[in-house]
């Protein structure tokens, strides 16, 4: 077990700290270097990570893939372990689900290791704490959906200036 206080994320903010102690139990701590790949864009995954201690960048591809020679844009976005962020939850909803996102460290940081076949034995073992989880990962999932269609409407609008001119 470790020391780290997951109640400050906003996957467990609303359980108890003897609900919280079900995921200390199962959560693997992996130590990343700096500009070690943390997950890869399109790799399939099946766990939840949380930032504990250090910092990481994001990259997403913003284009389509047509040629392999091609630079793809991307978009930066870099969390703190300050921030509580976590990561990967998709991959718990979907079978074989691929990776939105390349994560890499931006320096020495330690990352939480929630296996999906783990999260499913306590959701079964304890409802009430299964639907707290999954309420606040669909939190998470909303606001990103939010950001997402926000950023649709500005492109679409971009797009469709550019045709009108």
């Amino acid at each position: 077990m470790n020391n780290y206080n997951l109640s400050d994320y906003l996957l467990f903010n609303t359980l108890n700290e003897n609900e919280i102690l079900h995921f200390l139990k199962i959560m693997k701590i992996n130590s990343y270097k700096k500009n070690d790949t943390i997950i890869k864009e399109n790799e399939i995954g099946d766990s939840i990570m949380l930032l504990l201690d250090g910092a990481v960048s994001i990259t997403k591809a913003l284009t389509m893939h047509t040629n392999k020679n091609e630079k793809r844009e991307k978009e930066f976005i870099k969390l703190q372990s300050t921030d509580f962020p976590f990561f990967g939850e998709i991959s718990i909803f979907k079978n074989n689900c691929k990776r939105t996102a390349t994560i890499k460290a931006a320096s020495n940081c330690n990352i939480g290791v929630l296996d999906k076949k783990d999260l499913i034995t306590i959701f079964k073992k304890n409802s009430e704490i299964g639907y707290k989880v999954v309420t606040n990962i669909s939190h998470k999932l909303i606001d990103d959906l939010l950001i997402t269609n926000s950023q649709v409407l500005k492109l679409t609008t971009a797009f469709s200036l550019i045709l009108d001119e």
